[in-house]
């Protein structure tokens, strides 16, 4: 069972990584994860929760700690 877990999810998300300097001192890492069967790129910034669609959707999903759109909330 095991073996057909992975050929079923094998590579279906691609990931990538950067990190940045922050103002306060802090290094922020960026995670960017592709689902390849919707083309979407899902953009994760450790440190501030920042969570972004990059693509045809907004860009900026998070706020000042706030969620623009409930639908992405569970993600963090």
């Amino acid at each position: 069972m095991r073996s057909h877990l992975k050929s079923k999810y094998k590579s279906t998300w691609s990931a990538d990584y950067y990190k940045t300097k922050r103002k306060d001192g802090y290094k922020a890492i960026h995670i960017s994860l592709k689902d390849p069967k919707t083309d979407e790129t899902f953009e994760v910034q450790l440190k501030t929760k920042r969570i972004a669609k990059i693509g045809k959707f907004n860009h900026e999903l998070w706020k000042r700690g706030k969620s623009n759109t409930d639908e992405y909330s569970k993600l963090i």
